[in-house]
């Protein structure tokens, strides 16, 4: 999540679960931040086209991993 609106004075913790539950109506707590970078965004459509939700075995057992 790049960025997202942030009402004034809104705890980022606070954002970022309103964010998470508004975009997928999935109640989520924030635990920890791993990573912050600053950078472009390039939508890639040949990976939008191929994302998809999957079970974790299913996951797992992709040849990358």
């Amino acid at each position: 999540m790049k960025t997202f609106p942030n009402p004034q004075g809104e705890d980022i913790c606070d954002g970022v679960a309103r964010e998470v539950e508004e975009e997928t109506g999935i109640v989520a707590d924030f635990v920890e931040l791993l990573s912050f970078s600053s950078y472009e965004i390039i939508e890639q459509k040949s990976e939008i086209l191929e994302a998809k939700w999957m079970l974790i075995k299913e996951y797992v057992d992709q040849p990358w991993n």
